[in-house]
């Protein structure tokens, strides 16, 4: 069988009719309809071949929204770039950055006059950035950065949405130049930091670098311990040491070395840890009690004052049991005949009063001297007695009084909030404080 040959050539496709005779050959009428479309077929394949293209044909957007060509310029204000297109500008009014100088390519998506999106590509800066905005049913947002990764993060704390992912556990121990660049965290779960477990904050660059670590409490709303430590950018590759961060809510912070406050240089004897205030006039340390002030001790070139700042006395206390006390008018033992002034090896040397039955006998201090006119009826009178005193003093001692329950340690936690050791708890003993009288052991006599 052969083949039909082709031609060149659009023609109309004949039409087969009713009774007429099917017959073979070149110009059968058989044939006549295949020839035709193959006639056809090579028309089209010429035309496609040979003709040029051009946006019309293919039903492209009209010239001027930068499709299909270079990108419109713009001028003026990307407020009023709201057509579907590609523009290209610089030095417009709401641009993505401050500086409107930096060249943009923006490529805007329209569905009506009240909803448009619009992309923005910096290029001609140092680091090119892409921002996107969108106007919400009449009104332009904000442009936000389209932060990017190629293994680290771009942008900024302002922009960025969210810090490089975990990057599981690292051994405390580890020197600083084995850590990664970038601000990332990693997991604290018994592996050598001053917290058991937690998440440490990584911050590096090049030789630099600044961990802070954020502990777990271990209990249900209570606060957290903070570290942080260090490596500067050059010497030796190692931490500093952790520092503890404390808070409002440190319980019994710890501190290492002197506390100087308002100088930088506490002199503090040598063996002793101290606080050291300096001020031009003085120190001063101000005890409160609901914000209201009670007292404080001071101290200046005069002196060291220890003051109550309302009529309550001052009190001594020794083993957490008050001994002696100062008032507006007396110092005076916190239970009577309990305490001595002086033992009987270290005696005040002398004791001054103004009127008491210990003052001063000096003929200097005295007038209006005179002899008695009291003779011997008077000394015959008196009735020499033998005595001793119900009490001779009052014993204070501390005796226990029960016992209360303290944490020793506490307990912790596993990931999922599950208590993983209990704490360890110990009772500890109270004590009060029991005055007892002693009987009088020695004769006096009297009159």
């Amino acid at each position: 069988m052969a083949n039909i040959s082709e031609k060149n050539e659009w023609q109309a496709i004949p039409q087969i009719e009713d009774g007429e005779v099917f017959d073979g050959g070149i110009d059968g009428s058989a044939n006549k309809q295949a020839k035709v479309l193959a006639n056809r077929t090579a028309y089209l394949k010429e035309t496609i071949q040979t003709h040029t293209h051009t946006p019309a044909d293919i039903g492209a957007a009209p010239a001027g929204y930068g499709l299909g060509t270079v990108a419109q310029a713009a001028t003026g204000d990307w407020n009023n770039y709201t057509t579907t297109g590609f523009y290209m500008g610089s030095n417009l009014t709401n641009a993505p950055t401050i500086n409107s100088n930096h060249w943009y390519f923006v490529s805007t998506i329209k569905h009506n006059s009240l909803w448009v999106y619009q992309q923005a590509h910096g290029f001609g800066i140092a680091v090119p950035k892409t921002y996107e905005r969108w106007l919400i049913n009449g009104t332009w947002k904000p442009w936000k950065e389209i932060v990017t990764t190629d293994g680290s993060i771009t942008g900024n704390a302002a922009t960025a949405t969210k810090i490089k992912s975990a990057l599981g556990t690292k051994p405390a121990t580890d020197a600083p130049s084995t850590w990664e660049n970038g601000m990332y965290f990693t997991r604290v779960y018994a592996n050598g930091y001053p917290t058991a477990y937690g998440e440490l904050l990584t911050m590096k660059h090049g030789g630099e670098a600044t961990q802070l670590l954020l502990g777990w409490s271990g209990t249900d709303k209570t606060p957290a311990p903070l570290y942080v430590r260090n490596k500067r950018d050059v010497g030796v590759d190692t931490f500093s040491d952790w520092s503890q961060i404390y808070t409002s809510h440190t319980a019994n912070p710890v501190f290492s070395g002197n506390i100087g406050i308002d100088t930088t240089s506490p002199t503090i004897a040598s063996g002793y840890g101290g606080i050291s205030i300096n001020g031009t006039k003085g120190g001063v340390v101000n005890f409160q009690t609901g914000g209201i002030l009670t007292g404080n001790i001071s101290g200046d070139n005069t002196g060291i004052y220890l003051t109550s700042k309302s009529t309550a006395p001052v009190f001594l206390a020794v083993s957490n049991a008050t001994k002696f006390a100062v008032n507006n008018s007396a110092f005076y033992p916190t239970t009577d005949n309990a305490y001595t002034i002086g033992t009987s090896v270290l005696r005040p040397s002398q004791i001054y009063a103004a009127t008491a039955t210990i003052n001063t006998s000096d003929r200097n201090a005295k007038t209006d001297i005179l002899d008695t006119t009291l003779g011997l009826d008077f000394i015959n009178a008196l009735r020499p007695v033998e005595f001793k005193y119900k009490v001779r003093e009052n014993k204070v001692t501390s005796e226990q009084d029960g016992t209360e329950t303290v944490e020793i340690e506490p307990a912790t936690y596993d990931d999922e909030g599950n208590v993983a050791t209990v704490a360890v708890t110990k009772e500890r003993p109270i004590y009060k404080e029991v005055v007892t009288p002693l009987p009088g052991i020695r004769t006096h006599v009297g009159y």
